[in-house]
């Protein structure tokens, strides 16, 4: 995926919201990293993130960023897959004791953890609450099946968040993808 950095001026007193309606006027590319300088470490771009870094006094933003195609075609790709494996887990689950899938599990917790972030990349983008949304509820389905899985150890149910919540946010996310 191409990755190229963008510097932005920030005028003393900008603030979060400024700051939004900026970015999601880039044509054609999505910000995926925020940092103070060039040279500097990248952070994730999140609201939380960006309202830290206009707190330390910033005069230029600088935006890591990648094309808006390659990137959507990437985030397809990556929640078809998840789509695919909550099914394969709930297989597993069926004739299988949690302990035993417990590193399927552990990866594939991970793995939603990292599409919610980079969705939320793509949310803050085009200023959507739809997505927003979604990624709220995937978050907490994610959590009550931590939850299911390492605390009450209840195969059912883990199976249910998975086929029932999980897949269903996951297929929501796809077509949100525009």
């Amino acid at each position: 995926m191409e990755y190229s950095c963008l510097a932005i001026d920030i005028p003393k007193g900008t603030d979060c919201s400024e700051v939004l309606t900026r970015i999601s006027q880039l044509d054609g590319v999505i910000v995926v990293n925020l940092a103070l300088s060039a040279e500097g470490s990248q952070l994730i771009f999140t609201q939380e993130n960006l309202q830290a870094l206009l707190e330390a006094d910033a005069t230029a933003l600088y935006l890591g960023i990648v094309p808006e195609a390659q990137y959507t075609a990437l985030m397809r790709q990556q929640l078809l897959q998840l789509q695919a494996e909550t099914e394969n887990i709930r297989v597993l689950l069926r004739s299988n004791y949690l302990l035993n899938v417990e590193a399927e599990l552990t990866d594939f917790l991970s793995r939603i953890q990292n599409v919610i972030l980079m969705m939320e990349c793509f949310a803050l983008k085009k200023a959507s609450l739809a997505i927003n949304n979604i990624l709220k509820r995937l978050s907490e389905d994610q959590e009550q099946l931590g939850v299911a899985c390492f605390y009450l150890e209840d195969n059912v149910l883990c199976m249910d968040i998975l086929h029932y919540r999980i897949k269903e946010r996951l297929i929501k996310l796809a077509g949100e993808l525009k």
